[in-house]
């Protein structure tokens, strides 16, 4: 018997204190825009590649392979062989977008804990729980869309030249949208 596991290259390398803590940033947060730096910039793509292949989506083979397995610790429903296919389509599509490390560490928690035959949902929950390094990865991938590090924003008071014009710019704007309101 084949006994499915993950490998230890599943596990990204360890990012800077800096860049970590901008994944837990939004863009439009001012403590973002003070922290992002070329540096970081740079740091993200090059770890960009890494994280990327370690939380690349499970083959719906491997997936298949996962869930038979701990399907097995439970007794088996009576079920057709065309239900059988729709049963394993929907446990792959629903979990087809989680690594393998993290779906087998659901099943394993799954299996240790849980009482009842398993549903996708029970599994996907405990995916999400785990999917921390997904994140990651998917806001480095965003980090290096940003061609150029943001600004900081300006620490002078606004004019009143600047309230005027952004006051300008705001009635222009609503008139545009009581426009388009009327038009429709």
């Amino acid at each position: 018997m084949t006994v499915a596991t993950t490998r230890q290259a599943d596990t990204p390398p360890p990012l800077t204190h800096g860049l970590l803590e901008l994944t837990q940033l939004l863009p439009c947060e001012v403590r973002y825009r003070k922290l992002m730096t070329s540096e970081l910039l740079q740091e993200a793509k090059a770890a960009l590649p890494a994280w990327q292949a370690a939380t690349q989506p499970a083959r719906p083979e491997w997936i298949a392979q996962r869930i038979r397995g701990l399907l097995a610790h439970w007794k088996q429903p009576d079920l057709s062989e065309m239900e059988i296919k729709f049963v394993a389509r929907d446990w792959v599509a629903t979990l087809s977008e989680y690594p393998a490390s993290v779906i087998d560490a659901a099943c394993i928690e799954y299996a240790r804990k849980g009482k009842f035959r398993p549903t996708p949902a029970d599994i996907v929950e405990r995916c999400e729980d785990r999917a921390g390094e997904l994140k990651i990865a998917r806001r480095l991938s965003e980090f290096v869309k940003i061609p150029v590090a943001l600004p900081a924003p300006a620490e002078r008071p606004v004019t009143k030249e600047e309230r005027a014009r952004v006051g300008q710019m705001m009635a222009s704007i609503r008139m545009k949208l009581t426009n388009v309101e009327e038009m429709a």
